[in-house]
């Protein structure tokens, strides 16, 4: 579990919730734990993320 305070984002909530499942990913990573799926809510920031992370497929 990740907390992100918006005011580490510019006080921007897309750029936090960006900073979180960055976070998040990283963290479940460094534990071995392969990524299969990734599940949120409409997320055009999250989208555009794992597509660029190659982890979409």
């Amino acid at each position: 579990m990740e907390i992100v305070d918006k005011r580490e984002t510019e006080l921007k909530s897309n750029i936090m919730e960006r900073e979180g499942i960055k976070r998040s990913m990283a963290d479940i990573s460094s534990a071995g734990i392969e990524i299969g799926e990734i599940v949120t809510d409409a997320s055009t920031t999250i989208a555009a993320l794992i597509s660029c992370s190659g982890s979409e497929e």
